[in-house]
């Protein structure tokens, strides 16, 4: 009968054994289940190691948890995360860094992208990990590498303080700690992926620069967060570099804007970002500097890929716009940069200009957008053009003693003195040969036409200044045959500074003047067509500038009827 009773008990005792070994099997398998549906909503290696150290226990009956994962940066496994510990020793476990040479187990590991776990205690040959036990008060430790496709990511550390019986690696262990090495393998590789691809989309796959994605991002986030700090944005434009890649092969180009990456990224400040934005252009973001400030900067830069010794000479222009005080949102502050890049190329290239701020004129407001936009679209050059003259006007303005919101208005009228060019054909604008009468009565309508424009958008007084900048003293302009003091101070000065930007710069039918020719020609013209005080004015205040080395013949300019095509003071860059 007890033999019987023994039989029962026995059976009863196999039937709670195997519902308490499915209890756990249950759970361990509802943890594995659930560590999995966690590490597959995250995106990055730190995320994956963060939610291992919390699965791990409800796994495993262990004690602390770390995840060490490899850092080609450090060339070395580093603690990305582990269980929290009382004292310093979580600080202790997140300052190791463990190379292959510290520990010959570790390094076999590595070496053969090993699986099997590993089990130490105390006593290892393994110095280093024998070392870090008794530093951690562990008394048996599990190292679980984490493989998938044969490459490493590092291991889960999993120990235990007492009782080291815990981990003694059995078959059902040995195949829960596989299950868990799967799961992170997995959720690695697609944080890897995930990571690969966002650093691609982030970042230019030629000069390893980040890309124009970046910095749209960065510039939006500059301009929301920066409040009142400021900072200045450059574009930097390789000049003609379209000759290097037609005349040297795109082999060629691509060497050379790998050198000007390598020239930028030497020559920054610790702080600047850089990032390529287009073929060859790149934009610098400078925290903390204004544009003149950062001028400096954008020169040191200029110079340096100036320096590079390559087949072909490697130049830049540069433009600078500051936030806040050159715009009022990014795209603003873009805009003001690229029309300061154009008037760099418009002033003979490698040079760096700074943006012209929009300013407080009072009840008339800044310069609006959408009509410098305007400008674009129809004629890049026209803006650039219109941003020298703006500059130079502003200059003379003030040596002839206009200030305040007289100064002001003076800029916005150089901004746009050509806005009425919207209204004439492109066809004519770029016509390389001479106009014919109709075409030139046409363009010869942009004052009127940009007055009606300025006026309707309530910029009645700089309207007036648009509307006369063709008139001559002697009466001879258009479109009002003005004469004299009939002409506002304003405008007079528009029609000298109009007239030398575009002497001075190249057209389709004809090659630029030299600063010291034009100037001869504003001379011979004094009395006649332009102001002689103004004129004056002009020289002052350009006549140190060098000769333009672009062109060395003489043209001769006269009002509506010289050696050189008739318009060229209002037409093209007038």
């Amino acid at each position: 009968m007890f033999a019987v009773y023994a039989r029962y008990a026995a059976s009863v005792l196999d039937t709670a054994t195997a519902l308490d070994d499915a209890r756990r099997r249950h759970r361990e398998s509802r943890a594995l289940l659930e560590l999995s549906r966690a590490v597959a909503q995250v995106t990055t290696g730190d995320e994956v190691a963060q939610r291992l150290v919390k699965a791990v226990p409800a796994v495993v009956d262990c004690d602390r948890v770390g995840v060490f994962l490899w850092s080609e940066q450090d060339d070395a496994l580093t603690c990305r995360a582990v269980t929290e510990l009382a004292g310093s020793a979580s600080d202790l476990l997140l300052d190791v860094r463990i190379g292959a040479s510290d520990s010959s187990a570790i390094a076999e590991q590595i070496e053969r992208a090993e699986t099997r776990p590993l089990n130490f205690d105390p006593e290892t040959a393994d110095a280093f990990i024998g070392r870090v036990m008794r530093r951690m008060g562990s008394v048996a430790l599990v190292l679980v590498p984490i493989v998938a496709h044969d490459h490493y990511y590092g291991f889960i550390s999993v120990s235990v303080a007492e009782r080291s019986e815990r981990l003694h690696l059995t078959r059902a262990l040995e195949e829960t700690l596989a299950g868990i090495a799967a799961i992170a393998a997995t959720a690695l590789d697609n944080a890897r992926l995930i990571e690969t691809m966002a650093h691609q989309a982030r970042h230019d796959s030629l000069t390893g620069l980040l890309s124009h994605r970046a910095f749209q991002e960065s510039l939006e986030e500059g301009v929301r967060n920066g409040g009142q700090r400021t900072f200045t944005l450059a574009l930097i434009d390789i000049d003609d570099f379209k000759l290097v890649n037609d005349l040297r092969g795109h082999t060629v180009g691509d060497e050379a804007l790998r050198l000007v990456t390598h020239a930028l990224l030497s020559n920054v400040r610790d702080g600047d970002t850089i990032f390529r934005v287009g073929g060859e252009e790149f934009a610098v973001l400078l925290p903390g500097l204004t544009a003149e400030d950062a001028r400096p900067v954008a020169e040191r830069l200029r110079a340096a890929v100036a320096s590079i010794g390559f087949t072909v000479p490697l130049r830049v222009s540069i433009g600078l716009a500051s936030w806040p005080q050159d715009a009022s949102d990014r795209q603003g502050l873009f805009e003001c940069a690229d029309a300061a890049l154009y008037t760099a190329k418009h002033a003979g290239k490698d040079c760096t200009m700074c943006a012209e701020p929009d300013q407080d004129i009072g009840k008339e407001g800044p310069v609006p957008q959408r009509l410098l936009n305007l400008l674009r679209n129809k004629d890049g050059e026209t803006l650039a053009h219109c941003a020298q003259v703006a500059a130079l006007a502003v200059k003379v303005g003030s040596a002839m003693g206009l200030e305040g919101d007289r100064l002001a208005q003076l800029r916005l009228a150089g901004q746009l003195h050509d806005i009425g060019k919207v209204a004439v054909p492109d066809r004519i604008l770029s016509k390389p040969g001479a106009l014919d009468d109709n075409e030139l009565r046409l363009v010869q309508t942009h004052p009127a036409v940009g007055a009606e424009i300025l006026d309707a958008w309530g910029f009645a007084a700089i309207s007036r200044f648009v509307l006369e900048h063709h008139e001559h003293v002697d009466g001879s302009g258009y479109p009002g045959g003005l004469a004299g003091d009939e002409i506002t101070l304003e405008a007079r000065i528009l029609h000298a500074v109009d007239a030398f930007a575009a002497m001075t710069a190249d057209r389709p039918y004809r090659d630029a003047m030299s600063t010291t020719e034009a100037l001869a020609e504003l001379r011979l013209r004094s009395g006649t067509q332009f102001d002689p005080e103004v004129g004056a004015a002009v020289e002052r205040e350009v006549g140190g500038v060098a000769h333009s080395s672009q062109n060395s013949s003489t043209i001769s300019v006269s009002p509506l009827g010289s050696s050189i095509r008739r318009e060229q003071i209002t037409n093209s860059a007038s």
